[in-house]
């Protein structure tokens, strides 16, 4: 399965994941909803990530 790599924008990762997941046997609906899918996963992830990267700063400045 596609992942969106690193400053894609939302339009270039839908437009390089829907043919994958359509020869997959997807249709071109199938196949746009997993795209989204796996695009909104991917920066809930970051902002994820972010937010816990942003705690773990403010726990270390507020030690200090």
């Amino acid at each position: 399965m596609p992942e969106p790599k690193s400053g894609e924008t939302q339009n270039d990762f839908i437009a390089r994941c829907v043919p994958i997941v359509i020869d997959e046997g997807k249709t071109q609906d199938q196949a746009l909803g997993k795209c989204y899918g796996i695009w909104m996963s991917s920066k809930k992830k970051s902002l994820i990530k972010t937010a816990k990267e942003l705690v773990l700063k403010l726990k270390d400045k507020n030690k200090k």
